[in-house]
């Protein structure tokens, strides 16, 4: 339901390195590019907050975030293993959640 942005320097072999195995990922670019009617939504987050700096564009710049969340986004009919919703869940933190 959106494009895949990505927002490195595809000569450096490194960052290719790190981030192939999300880039490469059938299921997760699937999710990305099923449209349901709806583009998905968080159903569960921390109240707990994380600041990450640099974040952004502007330089200086910080942003806070929940510790960690759950997203969830409907598919449009079922997949192989008979899902109608991906659901997405990140730790912001450094420890587990």
């Amino acid at each position: 339901s959106s494009p895949l942005v990505l927002s490195f320097d595809f000569n450096n072999q490194t960052m290719i390195d790190l981030h192939w195995p999300t880039i490469s990922n059938r299921d997760a670019l699937e999710v990305n590019s099923a449209w349901a009617g709806f583009s998905g939504s968080i159903f569960m987050q921390s109240n707990e907050r994380i600041t990450f700096s640099p974040c952004g564009w502007v330089k200086g710049s910080s942003c806070s975030w929940p510790r960690w969340w759950s997203w969830y986004k409907p598919l449009p009919g079922t997949d192989a293993r008979g899902s109608n919703m991906a659901v997405l869940l990140m730790n912001n933190g450094d420890t587990p959640a």
